[in-house]
C-alpha cells in the first residue's frame, strides 16, 4: 500500500472530532446570497417574473424560489413564504422597480 492509499483509507475514517466539525459547519448554513440587483439582467424585464431562460438574474430567481431561499434586493430580505408580501412588493420594499 502506497502513501496515497493509506491517506485515503485513514481520511475516510469517521472520528468524533470530524463529526463535531461537520455538525458545526452544517449549522452555519450556506454562503451569503448576492443581491439580485448585483446579478446582471440581460433581458430587461421589470420585476421578478418574465425573465428569459438565458438571463442570469432570471435563473437566480428561479433557483431561489425552488429552494425556498429569500429573494434579496438591495439589502432587504423578503422570503417567499412571508404572509402578505408578494414578489412585486418585495421589489418595491427594496426600492428597485426595474432591472438595470
Amino acid at each position: 500500500m502506497d502513501a496515497s492509499e493509506a491517506a485515503r483509507a485513514l481520511g475516510s475514517i469517521r472520528t468524533e472530532k470530524k463529526a463535531a466539525a461537520s455538525r458545526k459547519n452544517g449549522q452555519l448554513g450556506g454562503g451569503v446570497l448576492k443581491p439580485l440587483v448585483a446579478i446582471h439582467c440581460s433581458c430587461g424585464v421589470e420585476g421578478l417574473d418574465g425573465h428569459k431562460s438565458t438571463c442570469k438574474r432570471g435563473r437566480a430567481i428561479k433557483y431561489r424560489r425552488s429552494k425556498g431561499l429569500p429573494l434579496v434586493m438591495m439589502g432587504t430580505q423578503v422570503t417567499p413564504s412571508d404572509p402578505g408580501v408578494s414578489d412585486e412588493s418585495a421589489i418595491l420594499l427594496a426600492g428597485q422597480q426595474t432591472c438595470p
